[in-house]
């Protein structure tokens, strides 16, 4: 295998790709040990029954290729594209706003992000998978703007896999540590950059784009800073269904960017 070929099929891979063909029931940061943990904690309990997270179980169905989908093999209209946000850490299918598109316009569905995804991440499995499976439209939900990756020898790292005190001790130079790349300025570059990848990338396909911004669209809910999937960390099944209205909306009015 060529070095550009081996290169690409890591863009192309998923977070996920040890559970291909699989079901699990945890998924980080959506882990057994978090939920236990929380579940003893009053005030965490408290947030994990408003939620009614507890009592309910929740599965992550992977695809051949471990993303949390239908498979490959089908015909793809609609292609989703993002982060945690959009491949569903904490929820459960039924909630997920991507899946509710694809079920509410009776398509396959088809969903290529991963939890921890940055920029880069959504643009190289962009690259790889947009050629493969053709698909009329993109959806894509913008990742947070501060995450960015980089090569490793074989594979691609980034700053989602380490805490805040990991990216303090690795240093750019003597002076800074590596934790100072993801401030704003850089951070805007990324998404700039990216963003107007992406759009170049499906206008040469031809391909629809339609994007979603990052972080909470529904800001106007008093409970909305509690609506939380089962880890606490992400949004919950409320903001999913503002998400799904949002999609929904854009793509039938054909609001593309």
């Amino acid at each position: 295998m060529t070095e550009s070929k081996k290169i690409l099929n890591v863009w192309g891979r998923s977070h996920y790709h040890k559970w291909c063909n699989q079901t699990v029931n945890w998924c980080p940061s959506d882990t057994l040990e978090a939920f236990r943990k929380n579940a003893t904690n009053p005030d965490t309990r408290k947030l994990l029954e408003q939620n009614g997270w507890l009592g309910k179980d929740i599965t992550y169905v992977f695809n051949e290729y471990g993303y949390r989908c239908d498979s490959f093999d089908l015909p793809c209209e609609i292609l989703f594209a993002g982060c945690s946000q959009t491949m569903g850490i904490g929820l459960s299918l039924d909630v997920l706003w991507a899946s509710r598109v694809a079920d509410h316009l009776k398509i396959p569905y088809h969903n290529i992000a991963c939890g921890g995804a940055d920029w880069q991440h959504v643009s190289q499995r962009l690259v790889y998978w947009l050629p493969i499976l053709k698909p009329k439209t993109v959806v894509l939900k913008y990742p947070p703007e501060v995450r960015f990756n980089w090569w490793d020898q074989e594979t691609a790292v980034s700053t989602c896999q380490f805490d805040e005190e990991e990216l303090m001790s690795c240093q750019v130079n003597e002076s800074r540590p590596l934790i100072d790349i993801t401030e704003c300025s850089n951070g805007k570059w990324y998404l700039y950059s990216m963003s107007e990848f992406v759009r170049q990338l499906c206008k040469k396909n031809n391909i629809n784009l339609i994007t979603v911004p990052t972080g909470r669209l529904n800001h106007d809910n008093e409970n909305s800073q509690q609506d939380l999937a089962r880890d606490l960390d992400h949004h919950g099944p409320l903001e999913q269904n503002y998400t799904y209205k949002y999609a929904l909306y854009k793509i039938k009015n054909e609001e593309y960017s």
